[in-house]
């Protein structure tokens, strides 16, 4: 790993309640939540719900993570054709890309500074995810 690589640092509990609206904005953050939990069960069949980690990346983004039992799951969707196989980390991340990629779209008539930093969000996601050693998989996924 270089010294410019971006780390990852879970959430720690007492900045839980603050990590939200600052991934998704004020005003859409539950929307954001919400969108990023519906792609899992869209697009991951051993997803049934649980706990999430939330995480900084050093440059500035976000991201959601799912807890689950499985070292491996299986996404698949039906928009691009991708199914295949990573793990639940590599799951959260295509999920956050695709609820901030459509939120970002979505707010931005009626809220453009929402959509402004959900965009930036999703770039530095994405930033994150082309140094992923799971990249492949990611990005065939997000296609």
């Amino acid at each position: 790993m270089s010294e410019n690589s971006i780390n990852i640092s879970i959430v720690p509990q007492s900045e839980r309640f603050s990590f939200l609206p600052s991934m998704f904005g004020n005003g859409t953050y539950l929307e954001g939540e919400s969108t990023v939990y519906a792609y899992m069960s869209a697009l991951c069949r051993e997803y049934t719900g649980g706990y999430w980690n939330y995480a900084y990346l050093s440059n500035g983004g976000r991201v959601m993570l799912p807890e689950m039992e499985e070292t491996t799951v299986t996404i698949s969707v039906r928009l691009n054709g991708y199914q295949g196989q990573m793990t639940p980390n590599a799951a959260g991340i295509v999920c956050c890309l695709f609820a901030l990629s459509g939120l970002s779209c979505k707010v931005f008539q009626t809220n453009p500074e929402a959509a402004e930093l959900i965009a930036e969000r999703y770039h530095q996601l994405r930033d994150f995810a082309l140094e992923h050693a799971e990249r492949e998989a990611i990005l065939a996924a997000i296609d």
